[in-house]
């Protein structure tokens, strides 16, 4: 953080959520912020939200998918930045008018939008690596976003355990930040412990699935939560959750911790934050 012009400004990346930045900051050069949640909660539509507005300011993302391909995160940027109907783009085909649209957005704003995607299936930390270097030299990576740890090929040994192997990726990962001077966002799943306890809405670091290496060399760890899915579509004032979330911010190394609220549609394409 540093003071321009008597006004309080971050050093690192805005987050694109203005909750989220108001806790931490922004992605600082060199960290990891770790952003986990349960399965199909939300950890790809909240970290491609952040990707969008972070490219819009005019920061170079580069992100790398191991789960979904570069056809349906794309199909994703079209849902998030217009009024195309889910239903058509994924079943029925775009109407003539949404086909125009695509077109538009194709020559105007995607055109020039420093968003850089790859999809690599099976992806080990040697493949990472070098990606992002290749990245870094034509200016396209001031923020890699990885979707998600978990499905990496580790490449471990017989006599390691998944954990370990888990382990070993992130402190690479966390090196490379470190080499490249630039911040990471690793997505993460979360174990299914949460749902043993009585109130699964208050998130712990141990949530983090093979949590204690993921813990310890996260700079940041963020949880997502949507109450309507796990059953509770009310608060405690009897005010509506469906269409809403939270996303916790538990670790903040050298920095603060807190809860912020988002926004989303039924389809998790248009979000608020």
């Amino acid at each position: 953080v540093r003071m321009l012009a008597g006004v309080i400004t971050s050093m690192g990346i805005p987050t694109g959520s203005a909750g989220v930045a108001a806790t931490i900051g922004g992605f600082l050069p060199g960290e990891v912020a770790t952003l986990s949640a349960l399965t199909s909660h939300g950890k790809t539509a909240i970290s491609l939200f952040m990707a969008l507005k972070i490219a819009i300011s005019g920061k170079a993302v580069y992100m790398i998918s191991l789960e979904m391909s570069m056809e349906q995160l794309y199909g994703r940027i079209l849902l998030s930045l217009t009024n195309i109907s889910p239903e058509n783009l994924r079943q029925h085909g775009l109407t003539a008018a949404e086909i125009e649209v695509v077109k538009t957005l194709n020559e105007t704003k995607l055109k020039e939008l420093p968003l850089y995607i790859d999809y690599i299936a099976s992806a080990r930390t040697e493949d990472i690596r070098s990606k992002v270097k290749l990245a870094r030299k034509r200016n396209q990576c001031d923020l890699l976003v990885l979707d998600y740890i978990n499905q990496m090929d580790m490449g471990g040994g017989s006599d390691e355990t998944l954990a370990t192997s888990l382990g070993n990726a992130m402190k690479k990962i966390k090196d490379l930040a470190v080499e490249e001077n630039i911040p990471a966002l690793v997505l993460a799943q979360m174990n299914r412990e949460i749902d043993k306890r009585t109130d699964n809405s208050k998130h712990k670091l141990s949530d983090l699935r093979d949590s204690g290496v993921l813990e310890q060399a996260s700079d940041i760890v963020m949880f997502i939560n949507r109450p309507e899915l796990q059953g509770k579509v009310k608060d405690n004032n009897g005010e509506s959750l469906v269409g809403v979330g939270f996303i916790t911010v538990l670790k903040t190394r050298n920095g603060s911790t807190g809860i912020t609220q988002f926004r989303y549609n039924n389809t998790m394409t248009r979000i608020s934050a």
